[in-house]
């Protein structure tokens, strides 16, 4: 009987290395590492925060050369990230009127590549670096130094928010990904709350998806509700062609 318990007990113990040894390593529910917009796409995270330093870090990649990539939004205080003709463009309000960063002139990044943003700022210091490389920086006017954050951080568009400071900018389309605020990683964040709310999060896939890479002549996949009335994935391959008659000559 005791032999036999040891059997078993052996063998149990052999299967768990065995899985050990050649299963992929535990990630948890909300492993997020990059994720696609799709141009009507937007994600949210409902957070609270009031700091005189701010520190965002993201990589993006898009051909949209004017686009929404970031938002932290107050009741009056924000900061704002914008793709602006190819630039970024930082607008940011601490309570004394808005102050504006642009990267580097003539720094073109809608190219399709990974671009690495970084925003650090120490009360009135605002620095952007781009890529590690390209600094600009911006001494805020006024005598505010709190961002003061209510209504949360949007990713890549705002839905249904709306604020006169945010004009008329068009959605992100591309990919997203390490997207980290002031500490908290947000793209992991917003997995998180889409599960108990699914407004906060709105035609968004948690990959990079291949088809920004698509040519004209590729399929292309629809993922937006909007677009269509089914809830699987199409993908639609169109293709035309003309035929001409052109007379012959005849002899005679």
């Amino acid at each position: 009987m005791v032999r036999s318990v040891d059997f078993r007990t052996w063998t149990l113990l052999w299967t768990l290395q065995i899985l050990v040894l050649f299963l992929p390593p535990f990630q948890g529910p909300f492993a997020v590492e990059s994720a696609s917009f799709f141009g009507a796409s937007f994600l949210k995270v409902p957070l609270q925060d009031a700091q005189s330093k701010t520190d965002i870090y993201l990589r993006f990649r898009t051909h949209r050369a004017s686009a929404f990539l970031f938002l932290a939004a107050g009741s009056s205080d924000y900061c704002l990230v914008v793709l602006e003709n190819g630039e970024i463009q930082v607008r940011i309000n601490l309570g004394a009127g808005e102050a504006v960063l642009s990267s580097t002139s003539g720094l073109s990044l809608n190219d399709l590549l990974w671009h690495e943003l970084e925003l650090h700022r120490t009360d009135a210091d605002l620095t952007l670096v781009i890529d590690g490389i390209h600094d600009t920086y911006l001494d805020i006017p006024g005598r505010f130094f709190e961002l003061n954050v209510k209504y949360g951080v949007f990713i890549g568009g705002v839905g249904g928010f709306s604020e006169l400071f945010l004009g008329n900018i068009p959605n992100f389309r591309g990919c997203i990904d390490d997207v980290l605020f002031n500490g908290h990683d947000i793209l992991k964040m917003a997995a998180a709350s889409s599960l108990t709310d699914e407004h906060n999060l709105f035609s968004v896939t948690w990959n990079c998806s291949e088809e920004f890479e698509a040519l004209s002549n590729q399929p292309i996949s629809f993922v937006d509700k909007a677009i269509y009335d089914l809830r699987t994935y199409i993908h639609v391959d169109m293709k035309f062609s003309k035929d001409t008659w052109q007379p012959t000559a005849r002899g005679r």
